[in-house]
């Protein structure tokens, strides 16, 4: 019988312990804290170089250090009652020198060292680059594996407590595929230098893409005569004529981060060990990492992904309104490339930085589990210290704020970990059915990318200033630029990510709006099956360009002659770099946006219907929209994004850009929602990312088309900033759920403004905080006793549906004022006559 995968079952709430950091004697005390905060699993690093601290030298059993019993460890995590996500490397990050790889091991086979294209070394600081196809490293790694899985082994039996093994962290060249210069990827001899065998691997990777060699000099425009001959750029492309050689590079470092994992699930896959395998982004390019499902089906590895979010790295974690964004779409990212397996965030922020805000801890969370995630594992929950000679960027102390403290003390935030886990296990049937209700979608040509990191600052530095600047995929989290995302996430527009070289029209034809960040060039595929969406009525939006050229650089009318079919198309003009000035833009609404520089003018025709024009030139069009077929295209000639002024011109122009009513709305600003719908029920997120209070409401689209609002008698919501509430919608207090359409039978929690933290068919407890007015909507269900709080009044609500005849289904919105930070309502189902309070 096939083990379970992470969250599939159950939620998944874990926290990251690091034996090798707390003393032996204080293990238990951390992890009985780690599971009275709600956790039923621990996330757990093995460092190799701990453990083998010199090449004749293997300690599991704590011989020449208690902190390294490993074998007592995972005893200890069993007695407490909790599972373990085992993470053994070879390489763990973990702010821990090497990342865990033993010096000695680089200083031994120095062969095993990634190479820059000039042959330098690039680099062991803060963590050594390796050639992962190097033998000498392979054979090490074989070596280590065999050793900590012959430990681990007996406790990855149904009893437990591993339940899953990680594979490597973020096996990615330890972020050098952001260097943003291809010259930078590893140019070992034995990747790029022909061997005994023939030509170089690389050589024989592009003949195994392309087919040929003719194929392969046609591509890149070079003049190879045999295989032998086949070279990596050097440099940057210096034109845009040389993308395709700098993608097929990028596309080949990618793929022998592909061929490591395989080796490593086939390590573990030898040695017996049985346990659901994980890898933590691949790549840590949120776009590319689509690269690593791409596989044929028949090489697909049985792995699932998992992904992290972070609002800061070492550095004070305040949460704003591109914070918030920028979490929402690095979880959407996620699920463009996480496959068919449970969504799981295993590393979300609660360290690594100074001070953390347990309201900004609040938002993140709640955010992360309205996008759909259905396990999250606190990264780190305990702090420790650092043994001499390992330390690494954090010093001796690795305590980084952790929720629990190096001394065992908890902070701030344990609580708001301790009140998420109420909440997750209160709705858990909803958490893991359920999925974001999306009002758009964001289609993404995945090479823009890697074209953005092979030019950077040469041929394609426009593409990649607007990645980072408009069209952000979050970075972790960690990004903090008014994005187009932020602007979405602050107007309540739930947004998800397609990947536009791996749909079909079958997909987009469920789509009614599709937003395609869109450049000079795309390839003539991607652009039929675009052109093809509008024409059988979808809504596509193009911005900041309409391309004119495909993936080779060569003319590719497609798009152009569906929106420009009687003129010229305009010329594409890339973004001025670092440049200060801005655009004026004003709309037909008569609305200003201010946006940065360059703005396109676009021709005019008939039957293109202006909606912004340059100001004061109203004869310049810099945004149009023209009905094709049955549907329809909007092009904007300018980076449309979020204001940070807070004028409101942008939210305005973009509710006019949108095909139909959002599933939920928030107002005033900043407050913001979105809605997550599973089995029985549903939940709001709502969200105020900024450090001022706000109040106000929500407004939900109904099933039958009308609109709700939350709160439905009391007059605002209420949320100190950053603060985020995980609000139950429709939820059914008995086994099954109402069906639509038909009168209600058994109670059901409407709506409410506090927190649910638990619940049954006859008694709720919810959240509150002291001296705070709440409201809980009710149906079919009669107050008959309370605690913690005082009713202050008892209003009833029509039906949507009408009145039943038999009089018997009652809505009845009751207003409390909460006395404790936990309120009881015990409750009666069906009709009662009156409401009796205790």
């Amino acid at each position: 019988m096939a083990r379970a995968r992470l969250a599939e079952g159950s939620f998944l709430l874990a926290g990251e312990f690091h034996y090798f950091r707390v003393p032996r004697q204080e293990w238990r005390s951390r992890l009985d804290l780690v599971a009275a905060a709600g956790c039923s699993a621990v996330s757990v690093y093995v460092p190799w170089n701990w453990h083998c601290p010199d090449p004749e030298t293997l300690d599991v059993t704590g011989t020449t250090s208690p902190e390294r019993d490993l074998h007592g460890a995972l005893s200890e995590v069993r007695a407490a009652g909790l599972d373990c996500v085992l993470r053994p490397g070879p390489f763990i990050t973990a702010e821990w020198r090497g990342g865990g790889i033993p010096s000695w091991l680089w200083e031994t086979f120095p062969e095993i060292l990634a190479r820059r294209a000039d042959g330098a070394v690039l680099g062991t600081e803060p963590y050594p680059a390796i050639t992962y196809d190097a033998s000498a490293y392979r054979d090490a790694c074989a070596g280590w594996y065999a050793q900590v899985l012959s430990v681990i082994e007996p406790f990855c039996t149904p009893a437990g407590p591993v339940v899953n093994l990680q594979l490597d962290d973020e096996p990615s060249y330890w972020q050098r595929l952001l260097s943003a210069n291809p010259a930078d990827l590893d140019y070992s001899p034995v990747l790029v230098r022909p061997d005994d065998d023939g030509p170089s691997r690389y050589a024989r990777w592009l003949l195994d893409r392309y087919g040929d060699l003719a194929a392969v000099n046609a591509a890149h425009g070079t003049v190879a005569r045999t295989a032998g001959e086949l070279e990596p750029p050097m440099h940057a492309p210096y034109e845009r004529s040389g993308l395709p050689r700098a993608l097929d590079w990028f596309d080949f470092t990618l793929s022998r981060i592909d061929d490591y994992v395989a080796f490593l699930y086939g390590l573990v896959v030898d040695s017996g060990v049985d346990v659901p395998v994980s890898v933590l982004f691949p790549y840590l390019l949120p776009l590319s990492a689509t690269r690593f499902r791409s596989r044929p089906p028949g090489d697909r590895l049985p792995v699932s992904l998992t992904n992290e979010v972070y609002l800061s790295l070492f550095r004070p974690a305040t949460c704003h309104e591109a914070k918030l964004a920028h979490v929402v779409s690095t979880h959407e990212a996620y699920h463009m490339w996480r496959g068919d397996d449970p969504p799981v965030t295993i590393e979300v922020q609660a360290s690594n930085a100074s001070y953390l805000n347990p309201g900004a801890m609040e938002l993140l969370y709640a955010v992360s589990v309205a996008r759909g995630i259905r396990g999250l594992c606190f990264y780190m929950m305990v702090g420790g210290r650092n043994p001499v000679g390992y330390e690494l960027g954090t010093g001796s102390n690795y305590d980084i704020s952790a929720p629990i403290a190096a001394d065992g003390r908890t902070r701030p935030h344990y609580a708001v970990i301790r009140k998420l886990a109420d909440v997750v296990r209160a709705v858990e049937p909803v958490l893991l059915t359920g999925a974001p209700d999306r009002d758009i979608w964001i289609g993404w040509w995945v090479p823009y990318e890697m074209t953005a990191l092979a030019g950077a600052f040469g041929a394609f530095g426009d593409i990649a200033e607007q990645l980072r600047t408009t069209f952000s995929t979050g970075e972790l989290g960690t990004a903090e630029v008014p994005t187009l995302q932020t602007l979405l996430t602050m107007a309540s527009v739930s947004y998800g990510y397609l990947d536009l070289e791996h749909t079909d029209g079958v997909r987009l034809a469920e789509i009614p709006q599709l937003w395609v960040p869109a450049f000079e060039h795309l390839p003539a595929t991607v652009q039929q099956l675009l052109a093809e969406y509008a024409l059988a009525g979808g809504n596509l939006v193009l911005l900041p360009a309409v391309p004119g050229k495909d993936e080779r650089d060569e003319p590719c009318a497609t798009l152009t002659r569906l929106v420009w079919p009687d003129c010229d198309p305009p010329v594409y003009r890339p973004a001025q770099l670092l440049s200060e000035d801005v655009e004026r833009v004003r709309t037909t609404a008569d609305g200003l946006l201010v946006v940065p520089s360059p703005v396109a003018v676009l021709p005019t025709s008939a039957g293109a219907e202006v909606l912004a024009h340059v100001d004061g030139r109203p004869d310049q069009a810099c945004a149009l929209r023209r009905l094709v077929g049955r549907g329809a295209v909007t092009v904007l000639g300018f980076r449309f994004q979020y204001d940070p002024s807070g004028g409101g011109e942008h939210e305005a122009f973009l509710r006019r850009l949108l095909p139909r009513s959002q599933q939920v709305r928030a107002d005033p600003a900043p407050m913001t929602a979105m809605r997550l719908t599973g089995d029985g029920g549903t939940l709001v997120c709502v969200a105020n990312p900024v450090s001022v209070p706000v109040s106000g409401r929500v407004t939900v689209r109904a099933t039958d088309g009308g609109d709700r609002t939350i709160p439905a008698v009391l007059d605002a919501l209420t949320l100190s900033g950053p603060s985020a509430r995980l609000l139950p919608l429709d939820l059914a207090l008995t086994g099954s759920a109402p069906r639509e359409g038909s009168p209600r039978n058994g109670a059901v929690l409407r709506s409410s403004t506090w927190e649910l933290v638990e619940r049954s068919a006859t008694a709720l407890v919810l959240a509150a905080t002291p001296g705070e007015l709440g409201e809980v909507v009710l149906e079919s269900a009669t107050l008959s006793e309370l605690d913690g709080g005082t009713l202050v009044a008892a209003v009833r609500l029509p039906v949507e549906s009408g009145e039943p005849p038999d009089g018997q289904t009652q809505v009845r919105a009751l207003v409390l004022l909460a006395t404790a930070d936990r309120v009881r309502l015990d409750l009666l189902p069906g009709n009662r006559p009156k409401e009796r309070t205790a």
